[in-house]
């Protein structure tokens, strides 16, 4: 096998890996709406700023907050700017454009000391501009809304990572078989590259769709290409057979873990090295050389 067929061997691979991440993470998308995921970290971060059970169900109940939900659900995202807006609303400010009037409402607002001393201390930090104490609470949301960020991505690394194990014994997704049938199967491997050169040349449309529509049309183009997948009725593997399945099997559930974004960009970049290296052989010229 020369240098160009190994790396289409990889470019078919990176390709495989990149389809299969984009249904799992259509379905990391579907779980995360089921449950509300989104939601319930976004009320678990402000739960921190405000630090009170009934402060919180007073903030969600405000019509600002309340403007933001779907079906009687939590939203899923606030503003800067209208949590910022609502806070100032609970707090029951008299005069918005009066720094003293601000402080004064924080004040006598019957909340929890720490809530109290950060308004104040982002009051205070101001030193009299009343536009720098709405930047400041804006900017306490923000950087709390980071943390929130944090604690999404963990819970849903965890979650991919099942779903990818799902998908891929689902499938029978093995890399060592996959890459077996590239170096075994010229046609395919000349197939799949060319639909991965023409992948990474057209826009990311596709990225905007619904995720059963992703899961449907990625399916589908799998299906398309003829990859070895799926369990065959009579398996008549040997011990060394399973543990070559076993390791295949982990390997391509590891892959699928870490994301599409990761399989675009390194497709990418190994698109524009196979662009700019010698042209592939056709399969029925590696017949003729063969014989």
């Amino acid at each position: 096998m020369t240098a160009f067929q190994a790396l289409d061997v990889g470019f078919g691979l990176i390709f495989i890996f990149l389809l299969l991440s984009l249904i799992c993470t259509a379905v990391n998308e579907i779980i995360a709406s089921i449950f509300g995921f989104r939601a319930q970290m976004l009320k678990q971060g402000i739960g921190r700023l405000l630090d009170n059970p009934a402060l919180i169900d007073t903030f969600y109940k405000n019509s600002l907050i309340k403007s933001l939900s779907r079906e009687g659900k939590d939203p899923s995202y606030i503003s800067a700017r209208t949590f910022r807006m609502a806070l100032t609303s609970l707090a029951k400010v008299r005069d918005l454009t009066k720094v003293s009037s601000i402080r004064d409402a924080i004040v006598a607002w019957p909340v929890s000391p720490d809530l109290q001393n950060s308004l104040l201390a982002l009051i205070d930090d101001a030193g009299g501009n009343i536009e720098k104490i709405k930047l400041n609470i804006e900017k306490w949301f923000d950087d709390t809304m980071e943390r929130v960020t944090g604690w999404y991505v963990r819970r849903m690394k965890w979650i991919s990572l099942i779903v990818a194990c799902v998908i891929t014994i689902g499938s029978n997704a093995d890399t060592i078989s996959i890459t077996k049938a590239f170096i075994r199967n010229p046609a395919l491997r000349e197939a799949v590259a060319a639909q991965a050169q023409a992948y990474t040349e057209r826009s990311q449309a596709d990225s905007d769709a619904a995720p059963s529509t992703i899961i449907t049309n990625t399916t589908e183009q799998i299906k398309q290409m003829q990859i070895p997948l799926g369990w065959p009725m009579n398996s008549e593997l040997v011990p060394d057979g399973w543990l070559n399945k076993i390791i295949g099997l982990l390997l391509t559930t590891i892959a699928i873990s870490l994301g599409a974004p990761f399989w675009f960009d390194l497709l990418q970049r190994v698109a524009k090295i196979r662009g700019s290296g010698a042209q592939p052989q056709t399969a029925e010229e590696e017949r003729i050389k063969d014989e």
